[in-house]
Order: C-alpha cells, then sequence, then structure tokens
C-alpha cells in the first residue's frame, strides 16, 4: 500500500491528504470495518509513518510498534 500511496502522490498528482483517504478510510469503509481507517478515539491503531521521501520508517499494530526502520 506504500507504493499504491506514493504513486497517487509523486505520478497521479493527488495531495497527501486525498492519497491518505484513498489508502485508509475508503477501503475500511467498502470492507465495512468499523473503527478502521481513522484516527479517532477507540478507533483501532494500525498506523504507519512515512518519511519525506514516502517510504515506511515505522508500522504500529494495535497501537503497538511491529516495525521501526533502522
Amino acid at each position: 500500500m506504500d507504493r499504491a500511496f506514493k504513486v497517487l502522490v509523486e505520478r497521479i498528482g493527488f495531495s497527501l491528504v486525498e492519497a491518505a483517504a484513498m489508502c485508509s478510510t475508503t477501503p475500511a469503509r467498502e470492507c465495512g470495518l468499523v473503527g478502521h481507517g481513522v484516527l479517532a478515539v477507540d478507533a483501532v491503531a494500525d498506523l504507519v509513518v512515512l518519511d519525506s521521501r514516502l517510504a515506511v520508517v515505522q508500522t504500529y499494530i494495535g497501537g503497538r510498534l511491529v516495525y521501526a526502520r533502522v
């Protein structure tokens, strides 16, 4: 998904906010996943932190750090 996000921003020209919605909120909603794809109180805390080149720096699942680039 990080590559899809990068393509949406760099090649197609969507904003970071638009691409984030396309890669998180929209898929979660279409799959009927309540509490996923949003940053909100009581939502599932699955998220990815990207650097300025849109490469994955950290990944959290259920609010726990599961990957950190060294």
